[in-house]
């Protein structure tokens, strides 16, 4: 019996001298946002696929895709104004395109707003007016050949990223 009284207190006396109050703090920000961005608007992939070299000419515009930007919820109590602002590098032979990156030289990705504006890297667009509920904005791009005697045939990429501001 003895034997049995001092395995109960070796295996119960270690967790009674080793326990020890933890305190778990939580913490965050509460913000007052006035939209959401549709997570299709999030990471967006546009193939411009394959294009003809010949089909550039210099300045020329040789493929054009859509890009949509869509916010959701948005109440104009908090805002009623938005400015987007997109970032990337900028071509070498002309800042106001994006440059792009990968074997394919010459070339350049401009962007141009829903009212015909050019969208220069890390200028921001002028401000866009909210309704209440959903709002899109609608960009072009283009795939632009710069200088006919610079380009080269290959792959190529650009990241462009863009950030909101509410006025």
């Amino acid at each position: 019996m003895k034997n049995v009284f001092y395995l109960v207190i070796v295996f119960f006396i270690p967790q009674l001298t080793f326990s020890k109050d933890t305190d778990i703090h939580f913490y965050g920000t509460l913000i007052s946002e006035p939209c959401t961005l549709s997570l299709d608007s999030e990471e967006q992939l546009i193939d411009f696929g394959p294009i003809v070299k010949s089909t550039f000419n210099n300045n020329t515009v040789a493929a054009k895709r859509n890009v949509n930007i869509t916010l959701n919820d948005c109440d104009i109590s908090i805002s009623k104004f938005v400015k987007f602002t997109f970032h990337g590098d900028k071509f070498s032979d002309n800042e106001e395109l994006f440059a792009v990156t990968g074997e394919a030289k010459g070339i350049a990705i401009k962007l141009i707003s829903e009212d015909g504006d050019n969208i220069s890297p890390d200028v921001p667009m002028s401000d866009i007016e909210l309704s209440s509920g959903t709002n899109q904005l609608n960009i072009e791009a283009m795939l632009v050949g710069y200088d006919l005697s610079k380009i080269s045939t290959g792959s190529f990429s650009s990241v462009v990223t863009f950030s909101m501001s509410y006025d």
